[in-house]
């Protein structure tokens, strides 16, 4: 092979998955678009029960998390997961990616913030009287 086929072959190889890297980060940046929005069909995913298939009511703890989350968005990582998944499956939060609380990460973690069945499953419960 000619030195001059090679350096147009390794030049295509260059293009193609510079065009492939560009490709990426467009489906990147669209993904984190949908992760923004609420009620994007993405983010409303079918959750199943962590252990068996019955859900049960949620827990004085889950309540709590619930009425935590009135103030405002809390991260993910500071709410225990089954609790996260346990919200989730109720359709009772939705996630949306805001800029990191955290000193250490930099850039945008997913938060979780009540909906308005969240609301109504609060105004709903006996506690709601009392607190």
């Amino acid at each position: 092979m000619a030195s001059n086929e090679y350096g147009a072959m390794k030049a295509g190889h260059r293009q193609g998955y510079a065009e492939g890297y560009r490709a990426g980060l467009e489906a990147a940046a669209e993904e984190a678009v949908k992760m923004t929005e609420p009620s994007s069909p993405e983010r409303t995913r079918d959750f199943p029960p962590l252990n068996g298939t019955k859900t049960h009511p949620l827990s004085e703890h889950a309540m709590a998390v619930l009425r935590s989350l009135l103030s405002g968005p809390i991260p993910r990582q500071r709410i225990n997961p089954g609790v996260v998944n346990r919200l989730h499956r109720g359709r009772l939060v939705d996630s949306v990616t805001l800029p990191s609380p955290f000193s250490k990460r930099k850039g945008l973690v997913e938060h979780l913030r009540i909906n308005d069945a969240g609301r109504a499953m609060l105004a709903a419960s006996p506690e709601a009287d009392h607190g």
